[in-house]
């Protein structure tokens, strides 16, 4: 078997202690639950390129992909802001993209999720994703749209909602053309208020009153959504209470949208999906490297995962 963890930490103390329970957690899991041959492969996320079978001159390699053919599982988390349309990102969002069009299994925590949303809605077809117009690197409004200049190289970004506009030659006006899979936070503290489009109909609606511990601004006070109770992810956690998760991404968020009908929100708050699933990618904003003592959801997640 063989298991590619990305690491998208950084250099840091911190970062790498991080990734440390991160690996061991994989490790201790497969070592449990799978006792034959296994070989784990740990790169980072920029240092990609063996397994993809384009190189930047766009040349087809058979090696890379034969490589890439023989991975099983491909498991991802880290604290760097990776986004969509940053350069350093683009490996790791060409390997996601391979992941979808061949049903890999992946596990992808973090910016990771709003990479694997950005390719799910791309139906796994576009593997470039433009830089931010330079006037808005951090995004803005539907209402920032009407004096943006002309700019075929970069895309603008709604960042209430994720959309992503890029400038059409022949209507000669900037298009909506795909959501990013990533968003501003709201930061919203009212765990009544359903912010996404995908959890009203069915999400379970917290009981503030019950609510004894209130998250940090780092943590995501997370619920199951009602029709997901007996999901294989959360075997063994209580699926009726809060789950207080860390996250390592306290400005952004993941999108509004999704253009696929294949997707299952498994857990939400009142930021919006925290968890959610798509054929054999399983997808978590918060971070598996929490510590197990104090946050064990996600190495649980993670755990019922590879089982």
């Amino acid at each position: 078997m063989q298991i590619l963890v990305v690491d998208c930490f950084g250099k840091g103390r911190d970062s790498r202690d991080r990734f440390d329970i991160f690996l061991s957690g994989i490790q201790s899991a497969f070592t449990e639950l799978w006792p034959f041959d296994k070989h784990v492969v740990v790169r980072k996320y920029d240092d990609l390129g063996e397994y993809l079978f384009q190189n930047e001159s766009g040349l087809v390699r058979v090696e890379p992909l034969q490589r890439f053919d023989k991975l099983d599982f491909l498991m991802i988390d880290g604290d760097l802001p990776l986004r969509p349309w940053s350069h350093q990102s683009a490996q790791l969002y060409k390997l996601l993209v391979m992941c979808i069009q061949t049903g890999k299994s992946v596990f992808a925590c973090s910016s990771a999720a709003a990479l694997s949303l950005c390719a799910i809605n791309n139906r796994g077809q576009r593997e470039d994703i433009p830089p931010l117009i330079h006037l808005f690197p951090e995004g803005g409004t539907v209402q920032d749209i009407r004096r943006l200049p002309v700019d075929l190289d970069s895309m603008f970004l709604d960042r209430d909602s994720g959309d992503c506009y890029e400038y059409d030659v022949f209507k000669r006006k900037w298009r909506l053309t795909f959501n990013c899979g990533v968003r501003r936070r709201r930061n919203q503290p009212n765990h009544r208020r359903i912010l996404h489009p995908w959890s009203c109909p069915r999400t379970r609606v917290p009981d503030e009153t019950r609510v004894l511990t209130k998250p940090l601004p780092w943590e995501v006070t997370a619920a199951v959504t009602r029709d997901r109770f007996d999901h294989y992810a959360f075997k063994g956690l209580k699926t009726h209470e809060d789950m207080i998760m860390g996250t390592l991404c306290t400005k952004w968020a993941l999108g509004e949208k999704c253009l696929s009908d294949k997707v299952s929100v498994l857990m939400d708050s009142a930021e919006g999906v925290e968890l959610f699933e798509y054929g054999h990618i399983l997808a978590l904003q918060p971070t598996a490297s929490a510590h197990p003592s104090t946050k064990p959801h996600s190495l649980k997640i993670l755990r019922n995962f590879i089982k």
